[in-house]
């Protein structure tokens, strides 16, 4: 898309668009001209002069000639606008992190372009120029996202992006603030700021030195609690210390009075291993002497028992040798018994040919028999089919003919019959089905009107909010659980006890309110909208508390009032303390309040506080307000009510309106009838004469099939009396055959195979002699066995008796001999050896001395020396308990109070210090900060009332940590509300903006960024507040400072609204597409 954009300058208060499209397009055909004539003067350092892009996002070509005070940019939608604001970010070095769109700045090139730049012309007074150009080309790689090109170039010369930097953060360009640049999808950011974060943007955006002292002021304030946790700590420290150091004196005094007793127990612990060693080479001897005792016995048992062994093992060679002949034997004799059975298998084979043929001859013998009688059954068959075939009668094929005829006839009738009488059939049932439907809205409307049940109000309204409501209500009544939990909204839950009252509620209650349902707890209400409503865009109330009445009803009746206008509504508490909370206080009559009523009304009470927020009277709202400033009177504004012919609350108009509706859809449907009444009567002539046709045809296929029966069956007795005549010539032939030959035949056959079968036998004898021959000699060879194994048996028991003596005997020699080795080569007295080795010459020789004691009682043995061990155990055991490193750790607690004592007094000079210089910087810091939140919060709350009942901006000190001050936007929306913080939770999306563009219009003139940038913050605003807000906008952003210089604003919208307010020197530019542009006039 290309595109020229061009200010309008010097426009007067009300302007049409016409006109300043003709003042546009004259300017349009000039600007090259006019370029060079641009009054830089009136531009500050920092300010935008002009915009040129080239194939950036939507634009093929463009470029933004710009006002040094209020820029209102507008467009349709999709033509740029929000473009432009994305081309400033990125233009001046901003992330694409900072627009909440694309991830990349190549992704901002215009789709189907591989290259695009940006270029922004700055005032900048410097080296005798008054401007400074700043271009960045961006290059797109179809490779990859690593090989993408970003440059930049100041006044044409290529440059670093740090350059870049440097130069727009000495210019004050703060495009990371949300106070200063508010792109359109960071709007939701601006309300979701904490008031700790707004704080600092704020100081940011107004005077960056506060923000430097307000970090400086956070680093010392952490500092000094750092140092003072750890000055506190070295105190208790120290104060601990003094106590230890006490207890351990009386500690290493109790361990000197048993350390004697310890040396008498290393020293006798020492001599230990020496007992040992000297016990364990005694016991080594007397293990040898009992080895060599049991070796000798040994050897002469083994003298005894060998001629035993010798004989045993000559019987075991017999047995084997008679085994050898047996297998062998019997391998013989199972050779004879595979070939006795390959001969009986032979005869067998003989028997079943001999039996084969026996049976094939007496089937020859019967076959021609068999054959005569299959013959004489055929023929009588046949003279059957032929005596069948006479008493058919012939078929009358005229008759035939003239039958078909007469069927074809009556099925051609009905079908000529049956297209109409679909037609018809079509009309009757959608006439059916429309009359179904009517019946069934007839039906729920009057149960309706039974169950006196309002959810047909929310059909009035054809808008998505009142559908989704409606899908709400119908989805939280299937939840027999949520009864006396979740209440429907006031329109369905409530009833106005007298019509009359009506229109007071219509105007005081919002849609939100109307439509929001009321949980009876915050865990309902959570519960609720995530698991049911999850889906569904619906408003939610909790119950709060109660206001109290300021009269009782006899007092307000008597100033001439109906009542409190709470008085005639009924319906769940819960949702009248909701939704209804703000009626609590508000009177009502019906007829106009007369001038000294509201004259009274208007009076403040003792709590400086009008009588009345609100008074509704005739037809008219009453809204009291006092005024903060001045004397602070009272201020009255009355609102003329909007009467609604088919109004929300209210269940009168909602009967009324279904029993209209019901006489309308009961005539729809008599007419329906009465349309359908012709076309049921031609279907009931049509379907009689359809019903005859068809018995018609039914009667003559009838006939029609008797008479092709006939011709069948003729055809079928036809076809089999052919087959059984050819069936009868056959067996003929079969019973006329000779078989004598072929029975001689088998019977040579038969004797061959008898001479074989006896020849068979005899073959049969020889096996059968040799297998008897053999079995007996088998017999004898096995027995022969037999006597020998039992010999052997008897010596091997003998032997194993002999055996088992010598296997404990050599138990006995070998458990010995290990015994003796291990005693031999002990590995225990190696160490005690090793042990020992290593003891001092002083050492050794007072062991010696204590030894040669114990050794001339003959008590230098192990376990005397281990009793004595623990005897001076015991000793020491009753001794009073004491630390041996008590001593140890005197010394180290007097090291530690030496430390200590250094340390304290550098912390408290350092916190002094730390203190010091919070207090130099935060008493001016806090001053400075305190006079700029007033002036903000004076402009805020002076403008704010436009559109709002108050709204005030504070600097909350109550946390005691500098980091944690807040900067916090108090808002009321309704005069009898309070002045709430600014929360996304709380107010509506409408409200939200509202509040933020007076905030960042209260900071005009106490900026110190050069520019500006607001996207779309109109959006959710009711046209009454975009046109108060448009028009404070204008007014600050056209308003110069006491040195007479202007703040350059950016308002991005996609609307303007008729009769806005205007100013001479601001601009608007209007975005549209040209794709005739030349090129050189875009250069």
């Amino acid at each position: 898309m290309s595109s020229v954009v061009s200010p309008v300058y010097n426009h007067r208060n009300g302007s049409s668009i016409d006109e300043l499209d003709s003042r546009t397009t004259k300017r349009m055909k000039t600007r090259h001209e006019n370029d060079d004539e641009i009054d830089l003067d009136k531009y500050n350092d920092g300010n935008i002069v002009k915009i040129k892009l080239k194939n950036f996002v939507t634009y093929s070509k463009t470029e933004f000639i710009l006002s040094p005070t209020l820029n209102m940019i507008i467009g349709p939608n999709g033509t740029g606008k929000s473009t432009f604001v994305c081309a400033i970010c990125l233009g001046l070095g901003g992330k694409p992190e900072l627009l909440g769109r694309q991830k990349y700045a190549v992704d901002f090139i215009k789709e189907g372009e591989d290259f695009c730049f940006i270029e922004i012309t700055l005032k900048f007074d410097h080296r005798d120029k008054k401007t400074i150009t700043i271009r960045r080309e961006m290059t797109r790689s179809p490779k990859a996202k690593s090989k993408e090109k970003s440059e930049w170039f100041v006044d044409n010369a290529k440059k670093d992006e740090r350059v870049i930097a440097k130069l727009l953060k000495h210019l004050n360009l703060q495009l990371n603030n949300l106070c200063c640049f508010l792109p359109q999808d960071k709007v939701s950011s601006f309300a979701a700021l904490k008031p700790e974060a707004l704080l600092m943007e704020t100081e940011r955006a107004t005077d960056p030195h506060l923000l430097e002292q307000h970090e400086k002021l956070i680093e010392l304030d952490a500092s000094r609690y750092e140092i003072k946790k750890e000055l506190e700590r070295n105190e208790e420290n120290l104060a601990n210390i003094e106590a230890s150091r006490e207890r351990l004196k009386e500690e290493a005094e109790k361990f000197l009075k048993f350390k004697q007793k310890k040396d008498e127990l290393d020293l006798h612990e020492k001599l230990l291993p020496y007992a040992i060693v000297r016990d364990r080479k005694k016991k080594a001897a007397n293990l040898k002497e009992r080895r060599d005792a049991l070796q000798a016995k040994h050897k002469k048992f083994l003298k005894f028992a060998n001629p035993l062994d010798e004989r045993t093992s000559q019987l075991e060679k017999e047995i084997n040798k008679k085994g050898r002949k047996i297998e062998n034997l019997k391998s013989h004799v199972s050779d004879v018994k595979n070939d006795l059975k390959e001969k009986t298998k032979l005869k067998a084979d003989i028997d079943r040919t001999i039996e084969k043929y026996e049976s094939e001859k007496s089937k020859l013998q019967s076959r021609s028999e068999r054959k005569r009688e299959e013959l004489m059954k055929v023929i009588e068959e046949i003279s059957q089919i032929k005596t069948d075939l006479q008493n058919i009668p012939e078929v009358d094929e005229a008759e035939l003919r003239s039958v078909h005829q007469k069927r074809l006839e009556a099925r051609e009738k009905q079908g000529e019959l049956t297209p109409e009488i679909n037609e018809l059939k079509d009309i009757i049932r959608d006439a059916k089905s429309k009359a179904d439907r009517i019946n069934n809205k007839i039906y729920n409307l009057q149960k309706q009107i039974k169950s006196n049940d309002k959810i047909g109000v929310l059909d009035r309204i054809k808008s998505k909010q009142f559908r989704d409501t409606k899908s709400a209500v119908l989805r939280a009544r299937q939840n027999p659980q949520l009864a006396h939990k979740l209440f429907e909204p006031p329109i369905l839950s409530t009833n106005i006890t007298d019509d009359r009252y009506v229109k007071y509620f219509e105007a005081l209650v919002d849609n939100n309110t109307k439509l929001a349902f009321t949980a009876k707890s915050q865990e309902t209400n959570d519960q609720v909208s995530k698991s049911i409503f999850g889906d569904i865009n619906v408003s939610m109330r909790v119950p709060g508390k109660t206001s109290g009445r300021n009269f009782t009803d006899e007092q307000i009746k008597k100033m001439g009032f109906d009542g409190y206008l709470i008085d005639f509504i009924k319906g769940p508490e819960e949702v009248i303390k909701t939704v209804y909370e703000s009626m609590y206080n508000v009177p009502v009559r019906l007829n106009d309040i007369l001038p000294q009523q509201l004259e009274n009304a208007q009076k403040v009470g003792s709590n400086g506080k009008p009588m009345f927020g609100i008074i509704c009277a005739g037809d008219t709202i009453y809204r009291i307000t006092r005024s903060r400033y001045g004397s602070k009177q009272a201020v009255c504004s009355a609102e003329q009510i909007r009467i609604f012919k088919s109004p929300l609350f209210g269940s009168k108009d909602i009967n009324d309106n279904a029993e209209k509706e019901i006489d309308n859809l009961k005539a729809q449907l008599l007419r329906i009838n009465q349309e359908a009444s012709p076309q049921n009567e031609r279907l009931s002539e049509l379907k009689s004469q359809s019903d005859q046709y068809r018995a018609d045809y039914d009667h003559w296929n009838k006939e029609h099939g008797k008479i092709n029966g006939l011709r069948s069956s003729i055809h079928n007795l036809k076809n089999k009396l052919e087959r059984k005549e050819t069936a009868r010539d056959a067996l003929i032939q079969e019973a006329e055959k000779d078989m004598s030959s072929t029975i001689v035949k088998v019977e040579r056959k038969i004797t061959s195979l008898l001479q074989k079968r006896i020849e068979a036998i005899e073959e049969l004898a020889i096996p059968v002699v040799e297998i008897n021959k053999f079995s007996y000699e088998l017999t004898s060879l096995e027995f022969e066995k037999i006597e020998l194994h039992n010999k052997m048996v008897s010596m091997v028991k003998m032997g194993a008796e002999l055996d088992g003596f010598k296997a404990r005997f050599k138990d006995e020699v070998e458990k010995a001999t290990k015994q003796y080795d291990i005693a031999r080569k002990s590995n225990e007295v190696k160490k005690l050896k090793a042990i020992t080795a290593e003891y001092s010459e002083e050492l050794r020789l007072q062991i010696g001395e204590l030894a040669a004691v114990y050794q001339a009682e003959d008590h230098l043995t192990e376990p005397y020396i281990v009793a004595r061990i623990e005897a001076i155990k015991d000793e020491i055991g009753s001794l009073e308990d004491a630390s041996s490193s008590s001593i140890d750790k005197l010394q180290t607690i007097e090291r530690k109070l030496e430390e200590i004592a250094k340390i304290v007094p550098d912390l408290k000079a350092n916190l002094a210090m730390h203190e010091k210089q919070i207090n130099e910087i935060k008493g001016p810091w806090e001053e400075r900060l305190d006079n700029l939140v007033q002036n903000i919060s004076k402009n805020f709350s002076k403008k704010f009332v436009a559109v709002a009942s108050a709204g005030e901006v504070i600097l909350n000190k109550a946390a005691t940590g500098l980091k944690d001050w807040k900067l916090e936007l108090l808002v009321k929306f309704r005069d009898e509300g309070e002045l709430r913080v600014l929360d996304p939770f709380i107010q509506s999306g409408g409200e939200r903006a509202v509040s933020t563009i007076f905030f960042m219009l209260s900071l005009q003139g106490l900026t110190s960024s050069p520019f500006r940038v607001v996207d779309e913050i109109n959006q959710g605003m009711d046209p009454k507040n975009e046109s108060i807000v448009h028009k404070y906008m204008v007014e600050s952003a056209c308003q110069s400072d006491e040195q007479g210089n202007y703040s350059q604003y950016f308002l991005i919208t996609p609307k303007l609204l008729t009769n806005l307010f205007y100013h001479e020197k601001m601009a608007v530019h209007c975005i549209m597409a040209n794709h005739k542009v030349s090129d050189d006039f875009w250069r």
